[in-house]
């Protein structure tokens, strides 16, 4: 294929061809851009006895076209005076960090890396303060690479990390592990603590790791069978009101594991935007059926302030706490001090979790029994409104039509509870 001089239109729009790969396409003086199914990256590549050599000189959603030419620039200089480009890179970015580092004005390790990216890009940007991306550095990354210096950390250092998360069997978050190492890389890279991303050739399908868009909902007749399984699941009680209260009211598991008895108002749980995802406030309906669990939630524990307290600290519980019950009475092979009942929440569905049930609840509103509309289920599953202009002139609530889809979504759950299932699944 001849070389041919790229624009930043086109490097913006060129896209992999069905069934490849990867794809090179060249701009001419040795400078490639690269195409992958999740990356695009600018490569020098040039030929030494024979033999073909790549050097990968950065993203391109991370470096310009100009600035990708003026780095080939350098190279082809490099090799016309007989150097190899890119051993001279490392040696010009050891030399600059080092200078950074004595005159004390970069992070000098990994953790502190971290600290910086963490303050002023994470913390601000999630619902939970970036807890869970904390939580996952501090047990993983930290304990193998957390005092090396950033400008030393390789490929090989991030794969080791990943492997030992694989290794325990959690690949979903060994792939969210890299997304998060390579947005702390891509930031010190724009920081000019480190010159490359070490995570630049890394892909989340090596580790399995790839977020799946799921699409598992609960049918009628399933969730007939978990009114059946869950008395005999061993659940501890607020576990059992959590996955009701869930189907009946589509909160997440974040949400309503973090709420308090002095939100609820009347039939209104009124959540704050400290604890929803969107970070705004969103208050929700309570229909007959949900109450009734809330009722059992209470006489559980009179004199809690939450909903859902934790056993030990007094504050609220982990939602990984329910999420993992729930796991664990699905997954077939039992784990020592877990749950022996790791079969009695299956469905013939196949395994379900926690937001599966507020994926049911968008579904069962659809459903002619509730009838409600596309854009009162978004409001009532509090999602953010993707389109700008909508945001910024469309402010109807749909607070009476939400209240009408929620108490009528009661209703028919409890219509459903009275239901007896079909003799073929008595047995089950």
């Amino acid at each position: 294929m001849p070389e041919k001089i790229l624009s930043d239109l086109a490097v913006r729009r060129l896209r992999l061809p069905d069934g490849r790969k990867e794809q090179l396409i060249g701009d001419g003086a040795n400078l490639f851009l690269r195409l992958r199914p999740q990356s695009r990256d600018w490569l020098f590549v040039w030929k030494d006895h024979g033999k073909k050599h790549k050097l990968m000189l950065g993203s391109a959603l991370d470096l310009s076209l100009t600035e990708a030419r003026e780095k080939a620039r350098e190279a082809r200089v490099h090799l016309a005076d007989g150097k190899h480009p890119r051993v001279e890179r490392e040696k010009r970015r050891v030399e600059q960090i080092a200078l950074d580092q004595a005159q004390g004005e970069q992070p000098q390790t990994v953790d502190a890396l971290f600290e910086v990216w963490f303050k002023k890009e994470v913390e601000s940007q999630y619902a939970d303060d970036g807890s869970e991306v904390r939580r996952r550095y501090e047990k993983d990354v930290a304990p193998l690479i957390g005092q090396h210096p950033p400008y030393t950390v390789v490929e090989s250092d991030i794969v080791k990390v990943l492997d030992a998360v694989a290794a325990r069997g959690a690949n979903r978050v060994a792939g969210q592990m890299l997304a998060d190492l390579r947005q702390m890389f891509k930031f010190a890279v724009r920081r000019k603590i480190v010159s490359s991303n070490p995570t630049g050739e890394l892909t989340k399908k090596e580790w399995n790791g790839e977020s799946v868009e799921r699409d598992r909902v609960l049918s009628e007749l399933e969730i007939l069978l978990l009114r059946k399984h869950i008395p005999n699941a061993k659940l501890i009680p607020e576990t059992e009101c959590a996955v009701w209260i869930m189907l009946g009211t589509g909160c997440r598991v974040g949400e309503l594991s973090q709420s308090r008895w002095e939100w609820i108002v009347g039939d209104e749980l009124m959540l704050p935007k400290e604890v929803t995802k969107t970070k705004k406030p969103h208050t929700v309906v309570l229909s007959l059926f949900v109450r009734r669990h809330l009722k059992r939630l209470r006489a559980a524990n009179p004199k809690s302030e939450w909903l859902f307290p934790a056993k030990h600290n007094g504050g609220a519980v982990d939602e990984k706490a329910i999420t993992k019950q729930i796991t664990d009475r699905q997954r077939g092979k039992p784990i020592k001090g877990r749950s022996p009942a790791v079969t009695s929440l299956r469905l013939p569905g196949g395994k379900w979790n926690s937001h599966d049930l507020r994926r049911t609840t968008a579904t069962l509103m659809q459903g002619k029994e509730i009838g409600a509309l596309p854009h009162v289920i978004e409001a009532v599953l509090n999602h953010a409104e993707p389109n700008r202009m909508k945001r910024i002139y469309q402010h109807h609530k749909y607070r009476d039509e939400m209240r009408d889809a929620w108490l009528r979504l009661g209703a028919y759950l409890d219509k459903l509870m009275r239901k007896k299932l079909p003799p073929t699944t008595e047995k089950d």
